[in-house]
């Protein structure tokens, strides 16, 4: 299959930069008054949304891939823990925050790719785990691509890597035992 790559939305981007721009010039304009404070408030302005302002430019400029999703796994290179094989996949779905929508993994051995990952990342996603989440979460949100198209691929994926068994094949399967001795609750 044809891989599918997310990159950042560069519209978000551009907007972010332009919304910056009269906060950055306004902190230029403050720098030659006479006040002291005026002067600092000027500096503080320039380099908070300037900064910002360079942030979101060099953005629409590199315009990476974050994620690919293709035939050897997911690489989401925001996580830096390489890729993961369709092997070690269990399920991905959709995560719902806010207004946006994210796309959450689980994996059948998390330390394995956990130890990969820097201690800020790390950390982050045992945040994730302890509000109920995956330690792993593609975040969507300021791509182009909704997450309901990254988890229809995986699903696609997952498909080709461990196809259904035909009826002939159900047939010859033997069916689940029932247990022995049920459990009551």
């Amino acid at each position: 299959m044809e891989p599918l790559v997310v990159r950042l939305a560069r519209w978000r981007f551009i907007l972010l930069a332009l919304l910056m721009l009269p906060f950055a010039l306004l902190g230029l304009l403050l720098l030659p008054e006479d006040d002291v404070a005026l002067q600092v408030m000027g500096l503080g302005f320039l380099a908070l949304f300037g900064g910002l302002m360079v942030f979101a430019l060099v953005k629409v400029i590199q315009h990476k891939p974050v994620l690919i999703v293709s035939d050897e796994g997911i690489e989401d290179r925001r996580l830096k823990i390489g890729i993961i094989p369709w092997g070690e996949v269990i399920r991905a779905y959709e995560l719902p925050y806010l207004w946006h929508k994210n796309v959450q993994v689980q994996v059948r051995n998390p330390e394995q790719f956990k130890r990969k990952q820097p201690v800020l990342i790390r950390t982050l996603g045992e945040l994730n785990v302890a509000a109920g989440w995956a330690p792993f979460v593609l975040v969507t949100a300021n791509t182009d691509t909704p997450a309901r198209s990254v988890v229809d691929y995986i699903y696609q994926q997952l498909a080709l890597q461990w196809p259904t068994p035909t009826p002939t094949e159900e047939a010859t399967t033997p069916a689940a035992q029932p247990d022995k001795y049920p459990t009551r609750l």
